[in-house]
């Protein structure tokens, strides 16, 4: 029977799958994986030394530890979604107090640390959820990466059968919906199951500089390179030799006798042994390592005390770009799994994101307000919403400045305002400054200043507000 799109039958098999949940038949099995039998597709094969790298190499703890706190930093909140397309936030819920205290170890704060640690490391991060007994999340417990493997092929030819974890030889099985697997998308046909680790296109980069890191600590730790030796033209043996350097040594040698004039005996002659151009662009090296390390990670260097030539125009428009271009795509990959995998658990109407990416120029704000508020743009519930402070009852209402009439029919200027003389025309009367109370103004009516000390008043009082905790 062919069903026409849009008809009854359409929509009543549409309705019927929507209802079951259930694909229509089977998906086949698009992606090419190796018969892997129960053990699983592991992570590849410098996982665990990526992971490593946080505690061996500078600059990738540096980079790592910078976009772990930051994306940790941010605001996790829940909401859900009016039939007018309006966010109601939800200030009380479980997985609000779940995520408060996410299992016997850890706060929110190191959960979500580990996690993006995991993710910019490993490129990937799993997470086991724990349930209660009417099947709702209880615990999250973080897995290691580097420790779990995924079984491809469920029934009905799903892409994952399960997750395998294996700890010191003790393998735990996990069912793909206990599992959430966080992950940067690999095109890697080999690993297309894992995440793609940054640190992988840094392989060579990372040895280079890690070597030469260890180059100079060798080199001042046991003198590599000598400062300088003694020649003649005599022939002499190794007990003359060994002689002539202890001699030297005994005069040369140690704090007390730096800088003393040396005396070379028997048509000895001193050269200094200097540092060649090669050696010197060997810092360059290492700073063009540090440059690469820092654009993989997506860090800019005022980011990480780099501000040689950082002005505060420049360090704040590298705190917008850090936070549009590396925070904010990185918190939204999270939100979106969550979304996807743990945020239906709790229904259909509530999904989850981060707030406060940016930071807030107050400022700059203050000036908006000013500008909206004494425009009728915003309410002064409009300001209060966005500082996070309640509403009051009359704040609703746009207020218009007593000055604020159409210029046709004005009783100064007449019905003609482009003939009218504009000298002629008085100033509104200046009104008295006045202390600002919480009382809204008579008649929706006040003049531009009344409104901007209003505006000053609202900030005043998140200010304190914050001091306060409340």
């Amino acid at each position: 029977m062919k069903v026409s799109e849009g008809g009854w039958v359409h929509r009543l098999v549409e309705t019927i799958a929507k209802a079951s949940g259930m694909p229509a038949q089977a998906a086949p099995y698009l992606y090419n994986v190796e018969s892997v039998g129960d053990q699983g597709v592991g992570p590849a094969t410098d996982t665990e030394s990526y992971l490593q790298q946080y505690g061996t190499a500078g600059w990738v703890y540096i980079c790592g530890n910078r976009v772990a706190k930051k994306c940790a930093s941010t605001d996790f909140a829940l909401f859900t979604t009016d039939s007018d397309g309006t966010k109601q936030y939800v200030k009380k819920h479980v997985l609000l107090d779940v995520m408060a205290r996410p299992n016997d170890m850890m706060s929110q704060m190191q959960l979500r640390m580990l996690l993006h640690l995991h993710m910019e490391l490993a490129g990937e991060a799993f997470w086991y959820i724990n349930t209660n007994v009417v099947g709702g999340p209880a615990q999250i417990y973080p897995l290691i990466p580097s420790f779990v493997k995924i079984v491809p092929g469920g029934p009905r030819g799903q892409m994952i059968k399960g997750y395998l974890y294996d700890v010191m030889g003790q393998i735990v099985s996990f069912k793909p919906e206990e599992i959430i697997h966080f992950f940067y998308p690999n095109p890697d046909p080999g690993n297309f199951y894992r995440g793609a680790s940054p640190l992988s296109a840094l392989k060579y980069t990372l040895a280079a500089h890690q070597n030469a890191e260890i180059y100079n600590y060798q080199f001042f730790r046991n003198s590599a390179q000598p400062g300088g030796y003694l020649s003649t033209d005599h022939s002499l043996d190794r007990q003359e030799v060994n002689r002539l350097r202890r001699m030297w040594e005994q005069q040369q040698r140690g704090q007390n006798n730096w800088h003393k004039v040396a005396v070379a005996t028997n048509g000895l002659r001193f050269q200094e042994v200097g540092i060649s151009h090669k050696d010197m662009d060997f810092v360059n090296q290492m700073e063009n390592a540090r440059e690469t390390i820092l654009a993989a990670f997506g860090v800019p260097k005022s980011q990480v005390g780099l501000v040689q030539d950082v002005n505060k125009a420049t360090a704040q428009s590298d705190e917008s770009n850090f936070g549009t271009q590396t925070i904010g795509p990185a918190l939204a990959n999270i939100a979106s799994t969550l979304n996807t995998f743990l945020m239906p658990l709790y229904g259909d109407n509530i999904q989850c994101e981060f707030l406060n990416i940016l930071p807030r120029d107050e400022a700059l704000l203050l000036e908006k307000h000013k500008a909206y508020v004494t425009t009728a743009v915003m309410t002064i519930n409009d300001v209060r919403r966005d500082l996070g402070l309640p509403i009051v009852p009359w704040g609703d209402e746009p207020i218009i400045p007593v000055n604020f009439v159409p210029l046709q029919g004005h009783p100064l200027l007449g019905d003609n305002p482009d003939t009218a003389d504009p000298s002629k025309t008085p100033a509104p009367p200046k009104e008295p400054d006045k202390p600002v109370t919480d009382q809204p103004p008579t008649n929706g009516k006040a003049s531009k200043a009344a409104l901007e000390r209003l505006v000053d008043e609202i900030y005043r009082e998140a200010q304190l507000s914050k001091r306060m905790g409340y």
